[in-house]
């Protein structure tokens, strides 16, 4: 029996071992203190007039953009990307999404898949919120607040990509080229929404820790974005199997709502 052979049946194991320890626990997941849900209390951003790529402030840039995702009457955006993460073995977790938003409606479908976790999320944002955490089951409407305690992170709201920018969460922001900016941020004080969202659909077992945030975003005239291109590297606690570190790269594009977007919301 050849060394190869022989690492290959212990990862097997070792997987196994891992699925047993997820699926036995999947419902004693608790952390020591709910995190409440984070509100963005920042002020609309005022615009100097004549304000364009070619004459802004780099340290405007964060808060232009989250009012011009926040004011974009309809919009979809597709996220599509990966988590790498370190647990007894290495293991990627896929990540995809898609956003349509059309005045205060919106539908997202979220699903991840690996070995250890498999996650899917469907709403639709209207008067109040439906949601589903299979493909075969029923929706179940609950109030806004509700949703938010549980996902942390409603689209229809200010915020970028679910990370609320504010003067304290951003580190620095450097200009790459006239339209694409690099924005450091600390995960801690931006990403309290994110942490809600990603303990409830990775069943872990508390918050993450983030160690390192950056979003890489290239900007339309407007400064709506076209592209983020996120980076986020964080430690997260699995009950049985204990802390990983987790690195996380995916890219989301925006565009002009679809005829299939549009379709869509036409059910909320």
């Amino acid at each position: 029996m050849t060394a190869v052979y022989l690492q290959k049946i212990l990862k097997s194991l070792l997987v196994i071992i891992l699925l047993l320890s997820v699926s036995g626990c999947k419902k004693k997941q608790e952390s020591a203190e709910p995190l409440t849900p984070r509100q963005n209390e920042e002020p609309q951003y005022e615009k100097q007039a004549g304000t364009t790529l070619d004459n802004v402030e780099a340290s405007d840039v964060p808060f232009l953009i989250q009012d011009a995702i926040y004011n974009k009457e309809a919009y979809e955006s597709e996220t599509s990307g990966q988590t790498v993460a370190k647990v007894l073995i290495k293991y990627t977790q896929k990540i995809k999404a898609v956003i349509y938003k059309n005045g205060k409606n919106a539908y997202l479908l979220n699903e991840s898949n690996s070995t250890l976790v498999n996650a899917y999320l469907e709403c639709y944002f209207g008067e109040a919120v439906r949601y589903r955490e299979k493909n075969n089951e029923a929706y179940k409407s609950v109030s806004y607040d509700d949703y938010q305690a549980l996902y942390g992170i409603i689209p229809t709201t200010k915020q970028v990509d679910g990370y609320i920018f504010t003067k304290e969460g951003i580190i620095s922001v450097t200009k790459e080229d006239r339209n694409t900016y690099t924005i450091m941020l600390d995960g801690e004080v931006v990403g309290t929404n994110n942490k809600i969202n990603m303990k409830r659909i990775g069943n872990l077992k508390d918050y993450p820790t983030f160690e390192s945030l950056s979003m890489r975003i290239t900007l339309g005239e407007d400064f709506f974005p076209i592209e983020i291109r996120l980076n986020a590297k964080y430690k997260v606690s699995m009950a049985l199997v204990g802390n990983a570190n987790c690195n996380q790269e995916y890219v989301v594009t925006f565009r002009a709502l679809s005829e299939a977007g549009r379709s869509i919301l036409e059910n909320i």
